[in-house]
């Protein structure tokens, strides 16, 4: 192997170990669920409660804080597989009650909330009749307690007040290899 080829998988070993360091230091404050195979989602759990805006911020920057910057926001959950995947996870949170990427687009008492990606909404599961939120709720909430039933609050949280919430982190293409090329040359590397 020549120079330039060796200092090549230093450097990708030395990047790879630095992107994983700031991931470790910077997921510290939240919990990783896991990685989801119906989607390829990672999904994490942030306990301080918060504002569904705070939330929707905090979970818009936490991307850039990864390695490859992927895409992250609040939970969207689009299909009762999905659904059940966040109700293994947290069977038992302290706190029951999680903000999701919900909110409401339109006029108070009629099921015309959407996710803030944009994405399709085929899927819901409200309680009862709660989307006709007379309560002001313009922001959807995810129950696990009640087998993870939906509920429009403000965004306050109120009645209950402020909510811990889910991140849903979307994986960059290209950010996995460099992690892998920074592995296989620190592997390489020790054999030797």
């Amino acid at each position: 192997m020549n120079l330039s080829a060796r200092l090549l998988l230093r450097s990708a070993a030395i990047l790879g170990a630095c992107a994983s360091l700031l991931a470790v230091q910077t997921a510290s404050a939240q919990t990783l669920l896991g990685v989801w195979s119906g989607n390829g989602h990672s999904y994490y759990r942030v306990d301080p409660t918060t504002t569904w805006t705070s939330a929707r911020d905090a979970a818009a920057a936490f991307g850039a804080t990864l390695p490859g910057t992927p895409t992250s926001y609040l939970v969207t959950i689009t299909s009762a597989a999905e659904q059940g995947q966040l109700n293994i996870w947290l069977p038992q949170a302290t706190n029951p009650v999680f903000w999701m990427g919900l909110e409401r687009q339109g006029p108070i008492g009629t099921d015309n909330y959407g996710w803030i990606t944009g994405e399709s909404r085929s899927y819901s599961n409200w309680a009862g009749d709660a989307f006709p939120a007379t309560n002001g709720g313009a922001y959807g909430s995810w129950n696990w307690a009640t087998g993870g039933l939906w509920l429009p609050l403000a965004n306050d949280g109120s009645p209950f007040g402020p909510k811990p919430y889910i991140i849903e982190v979307v994986p960059t293409p290209g950010a996995a290899g460099l992690l892998l090329a920074g592995a296989l040359a620190a592997t390489r590397r020790r054999r030797r």
